[in-house]
């Protein structure tokens, strides 16, 4: 009896085994948890779901890099976990799952996640051993002179189809020909008068790329503020702070300046001293410092001086008169002014005429308006180069009208000859009134003087 119950078990054995392991559709209610990224066979990802009952966590990078998975966990180039996190609430009828990240066919199958067509896998699935790594240091120091240098780089686990490929940022300029060959880093470098850093990328297929930070610092070196120096349009006195870094013992810092407006240089132990000029042009101006010390490379500073904008200004801002027009004038008051520059006064129109500038004040006259609308003309004012100004004037047009005395007559049915008198306010020079009559009963309309005579 023993031998034939043998065979019996270890055929319900095979069958538990190939149930577990069969394609398992999601039925309505049933949660789906743990963590699935999306498997290529290389292990490597850009987001990853996190499923926690009813709750779906949907985790991106910000800039689309992969990112690889291992013992459950996940790494990016600097090792921090992924940026953007979006939750969704998710149900499932029937094997389909409807959630505002995916609604469709869902399926798992061992520890794979079919969402439509795209599988997922669980990430305790993922394994370190399945990816290769780059082995090279993370810090390099080189000196201030040009030259090239070279490290140790190798791949642990590398793969029949591995490609490296090496790149230095674009703000790192400095460090040029940079390659991988017989198993080191290569790179040149260029020289500097200050520290600074620079950073190259290293990657690899199936690898987490690696980025190594380039130090370049001289011995001796001159620092200057960061920060450039700006003055304004006065005649003053600058500091210009410095501090050496490495002295060499006996040295002492020189400074010179080729700028005929910075004078009476001098340099102290933390600082170089000069004077400037007042800036009268209309524009600013820099002048550059070159800064010398035994055994450092020379520097330069830029100062830079402001000039004094200059600006018109009037009172009152504008002008409005009359058709009838006049004398009138205006205040001018000049910002900054200028050694030996005026103002000159100038009518942009033909109808302001007689402009003339006396003692900062402008006068001018406006001729009657006999034109049918209003109109505006300019006064330009001028300061030398510096600055220019517009002064308005709106003069208003004089409305024209005809008063009638009587304004209405009654005639008696016998007809007769009738008159009425009229007035013109604001009349024209040279329009003359006509009359005329508008019906045919009213005939041999005249006009004599300021009166009509007509007959009915």
């Amino acid at each position: 009896m023993l031998k034939n119950t043998t065979p019996v078990i270890c055929a319900i054995a095979l069958a538990m085994v190939l149930l577990s392991c069969a394609r398992e559709v999601l039925e309505p209610g049933q949660m789906i948890t743990g963590k699935y990224a999306p498997d290529d066979g290389s292990g490597l990802a850009s987001e990853y779901i996190s499923f926690d009952g009813g709750e779906l966590g949907l985790y991106r990078s910000q800039s689309d890099v992969l990112f690889t998975f291992a013992e459950n966990k996940f790494w990016d180039c600097s090792k921090s976990t992924f940026l953007t996190t979006i939750g969704y609430r998710y149900s499932i009828q029937s094997g389909m799952m409807s959630s505002g990240f995916y609604s469709g066919p869902a399926e798992l199958t061992g520890d794979k996640l079919k969402l439509g067509t795209k599988t997922y896998t669980r990430l305790d699935g993922f394994e370190q051993e399945k990816y290769s790594s780059i082995e090279v240091e993370s810090e390099l120091t080189v000196p201030y002179n040009s030259g090239g240098t070279f490290t140790p780089l190798s791949i642990s686990r590398p793969i029949a189809a591995g490609k490296i490929s090496v790149s230095a940022s674009s703000s790192s300029s400095w460090i040029t020909g940079v390659k991988v060959e017989d198993g080191e880093l290569r790179f040149n470098y260029s020289e500097t008068k200050y520290p600074r850093e620079g950073y190259i990328t290293i990657t690899y297929t199936n690898a987490q790329s690696r980025t190594i930070m380039v130090h370049q610092r001289p011995s001796t070196y001159i620092v200057l503020p960061s920060a450039a120096n700006t003055v304004d349009y006065t005649g003053q006195s600058v500091s210009i702070p410095y501090s050496i870094t490495g002295p060499v013992a006996g040295s002492s810092l020189s400074a010179k300046c080729s700028a005929t407006w910075v004078k009476n240089i001098s340099v102290t132990s933390s600082a170089v001293e000069c004077t400037v000029d007042e800036n009268t042009g209309n524009t600013s101006r820099k002048a550059t410092f070159t800064l010398s010390y035994s055994g450092a490379a020379d520097v330069t500073y830029v100062l830079t001086q402001d000039w004094a904008s200059t600006s018109i200004t009037t009172s009152p801002g504008a002008l409005s008169c009359d058709y009838t027009g006049g004398s009138f004038s205006f205040v001018v008051n000049v910002q900054n002014p200028r050694s030996g520059v005026v103002v000159a006064a100038t009518s942009k129109a033909n109808w302001i005429t007689n402009v003339s500038l006396t003692d900062g004040e402008v006068s001018f006259k406006v001729a009657e308006n006999n034109t049918f609308s209003a109109r505006t003309g300019e006064i330009e004012l001028k300061y030398g180069s510096f600055s220019s100004y517009s002064f308005k004037v709106t003069q208003e047009w004089a409305t024209t009208t005809i008063v009638l005395t009587p304004s209405s007559a009654e005639v008696g049915y016998t007809g007769g000859t009738n008159t009425f008198s009229f007035d013109v306010r604001n009349p024209r020079s040279g329009i003359p009134v006509a009359a005329a009559s508008q019906v045919a009963w009213i005939t041999d309309v005249s006009i004599t003087g300021n009166r009509v005579t007509y007959t009915v």
